[in-house]
């Protein structure tokens, strides 16, 4: 049989009463070491106080909050030694509140901790009652020193910004832009003539009632732009209308603040509103100055800059014709030296209002300076209507004018181009019209002319062909050429001709008949006839070297000889080469040269075979051929133009001339030479005639200095020469 269960041992139960008290102690303990944390964590501090003792309890924060070490004796004059003068009767009325009316209290105040720092403390208590006796307090204190000394830097910058604000007189506003409705606080309603007790003052409104309608488009694209790109400002300075009448202009700043989650675009924008209204009206009032004439009030040079270019570019696109008529009036000098400038000033602006009342709504009239005005006239069809336009300024500008107790009268000098038959640039423009009016002086006054842009281009070439030719010369591309004289009786070589040639960096080597017109009568004349006497010189001294003493002609233009100094120019450059022998160095004139102020060049001349250089008259026969200046001029050689030597075997004409210039020659004991010799019959011909000296293609063309040398020393004459009977030299 089973034995029968005995109970437990007493000391089974105890061991497990004793179990349970453990646990309940480590779950207390644990408790109390997170309720600790807890308080570490919020700075929250549990302590009990007995009325007429003072402190009874303090947890580990309160020490903390108090600069105290934990566990060091509770202050019992807590209030005097903690708590800032300042807060004492609170403190104390909040402790006899809770002790008479048994109510929890609630208190911030400023403690003094350990240190002597004063620090922002919350305090909250409640009553412990037993038998309806108040036997302590207890509650929780916390440091709230941090947030304290926030909210106080809040309050700060909120009275700084209200301060700024005001002083820049700044409007506050809040735009929602979901509903588009804004509201803002009073400076706000003040810029838009309201104030803050008008009825609906304060309440929101559409954001297009706080802009006048032409700006709304400007705003919107702002709007846009800043919700695309929300991290930038919101930026934008519209008219706002007033209340009661008129406009303000508004700069608006602003920043979203608020965004939906979903999308992230902007729902909230906050922002401010300056008033720029003064500085608005001051910069179209600077900005007019800086473009129109302050006189006049007519648009000066920098505005007619932009109203020309828009006026051509609309021509362009239209089709249609530009009018710019550059104006002067005739006359404005003595009424302004007589009657003093502030009449010549009232006279300049009567002809300005003349001007723009004589005009279409759509032409411009603007104010150079002096007395010059310009006028566009865009949309014209044809000259005709430029023209039309013109005379009926003109006849305005006529009409007599009343000056002090006088009556004056001045007119208009117009000179004017169009567009784009002159299709210049608009600099160029206003320039071509100034000369047309310039040209209109000229012809008498009182008068318009239309600027010649044919010519204009023309001169334009010249000009642009001379700077290529000056280039050309600056780069050396200029060469001399050689072209042998003989003698064909004698078969010998007796000099050669300098003629020019272009080694032309595109177009090869060009002969002096595709740019030596394009020269004449250019500054550039000259400066190329001094290079050509230079480089011949140093030709000539080159063949010296060689052995050869050959003369070298150069032809020297009309402008070049006519110089009042040129016998010395000339001597200054001979004597650079001391070694070259006189006689060396020749020229070669035309008719031309020779007539034009006969007795100075004669002079010259004259000087020259002083000095050595002789003189031939080149292409005789083909000018005036004046004995009087074969009679007048120191010369020593006539040549005959080549083109009676080519025609001389066909034309009695031609033949009779030739025959005619040797016998001049003759006459006058000068050398004759013929030029442009192409066949051995014409050198046969002239050795008929009694012309000796001949160069042409037969002998020989230009050719280079080192090929010169070469071929002197290989040249003989042609047989049929050869044989010819022998005959006196030719003079």
């Amino acid at each position: 049989m089973d034995s029968p269960q005995l109970p437990n041992p007493p000391f089974h139960d105890a061991a497990a009463h004793t179990m349970r008290e453990q646990r309940i102690y480590d779950d207390l303990q644990a408790s109390n070491s997170l309720l600790q944390q807890a308080g570490r964590l919020a700075r929250l501090g549990v302590w009990e106080d007995q009325p007429g003792q003072g402190p009874v309890y303090w947890s580990d924060v309160c020490y903390e909050i108090h600069g105290l070490p934990p566990g060091s004796p509770l202050p019992r004059d807590y209030v005097q030694r903690h708590v800032a003068p300042v807060w004492h009767e609170t403190f104390r009325n909040a402790l006899r509140q809770c002790i008479r009316q048994r109510v929890e209290w609630n208190v911030e105040i400023q403690i003094v901790r350990a240190d002597g720092r004063l620090v922002w403390m919350r305090a909250l208590g409640e009553p412990v009652l037993e038998n309806g006796q108040v036997v302590r307090i207890r509650g929780v204190m916390q440091d709230i020193d941090a947030s304290k000394r926030a909210e106080a830097q809040v309050r700060e910058r909120e009275a700084l910004l209200s301060l700024t604000l005001a002083a820049a007189s700044l409007g506050r506003w809040d735009w929602d832009l979901q509903t588009g409705c804004i509201q803002g606080d009073a400076r706000w309603l003040a810029m838009r003539g309201f104030h803050p007790d008008d009825e609906g003052a304060s309440e929101p409104v559409p954001w297009q009632q706080c802009s006048v309608s032409e700006d709304i488009p400007k705003i919107a694209r702002e709007l846009d732009r800043h919700t695309r790109h929300s991290v930038t400002h919101f930026d934008a300075t519209w008219r706002v209308p007033q209340h009661h009448g008129g406009v303000r202009w508004i700069r608006n700043l602003g920043k979203s603040v608020a965004y939906d989650t979903a999308s992230g675009h902007p729902l909230r924008m906050l922002g401010v509103s300056i008033d720029v209204t003064p500085q608005h009206e001051h910069e179209q009032q600077l900005n007019r100055l800086a473009h129109h004439d302050s006189l006049t009030g007519l648009p000066n040079r920098v505005l007619l800059a932009r109203f020309l270019a828009q006026a051509m570019e609309q021509a362009r696109t239209l089709g249609t014709i530009l009018g710019v008529a550059y104006l002067d009036l005739d006359g404005f000098k003595p009424v302004n030296d007589q009657h003093g400038h502030e009449a010549g000033d009232h006279l300049l602006v009567a002809a300005a209002n003349r001007l723009t009342q004589a005009l279409r709504a759509t032409d411009c009239v603007a104010r150079l300076g002096g007395d010059e005005f310009v006028i566009l006239l865009p949309g014209l069809q044809s000259a005709a209507d430029c023209e039309k336009a013109l005379r009926h300024v003109m006849e305005s500008l006529a009409a007599p004018y009343s000056v002090g107790q006088e009556r004056v009268t001045v007119t208009a000098s117009i000179g004017y181009t169009l567009y784009p038959q002159d299709d210049a640039d608009a600099d160029t423009l206003l320039r071509h019209a100034d000369q047309a009016m310039y040209h209109a002086k000229q012809a008498g006054r009182n008068r318009f002319l239309q600027f010649d842009a044919d010519s204009e281009k023309a001169a334009q070439q010249v000009l642009a062909h001379t700077a290529r030719l000056h280039l050309a010369l600056t780069q050396q591309q200029f060469v001399l050429y050689l072209q042998p004289k003989v003698d064909m009786r004698q078969g010998t070589v007796v000099g050669a001709e300098a003629l020019v040639r272009w080694q032309h960096p595109e177009k090869g080597l060009l002969a002096p008949g595709a740019f030596l017109p394009q020269m004449q009568g250019t500054p550039l004349e000259p400066i190329f006839g001094a290079w050509v006497v230079d480089t011949a010189l140093e030709m000539a001294v080159i063949l010296h070297r060689h052995g050869l003493p050959l003369p070298v002609s150069v032809n020297i233009a009309a402008p070049h000889l006519q110089q009042a100094n040129f016998a010395d120019w000339l001597g200054q450059r001979m004597a650079c080469h001391p070694e070259l022998p006189p006689g060396r160095l020749r020229i070669e004139i035309t008719e031309t040269a020779a007539l034009y102020n006969l007795e100075p060049v004669a002079n010259t001349l004259l000087r020259l075979r002083e000095m050595g250089v002789c003189t031939a008259l080149d292409d005789f026969g083909t000018g005036y051929s004046s004995l009087t200046y074969l009679r007048r001029l120191p010369l020593e050689t006539i040549k005959i133009d080549q083109s009676f030597v080519q025609g001389m075997a066909d034309d009695a004409g031609d033949l009779a001339i030739v025959q005619g210039v040797i016998g001049l020659a003759r006459s006058f004991d000068y050398h004759v030479i013929a030029e442009g010799v192409e066949t051995v019959a014409q050198g046969s011909m002239l050795l008929e005639l009694g012309c000796d000296l001949a160069q042409g293609y037969c002998i020989a063309k230009p050719m280079p200095l080192n090929e010169f040398v070469d071929w002197v020393g290989r040249w003989e004459a042609p047989l049929p020469w050869q044989v010819q009977n022998p005959a006196p030299p030719s003079r």
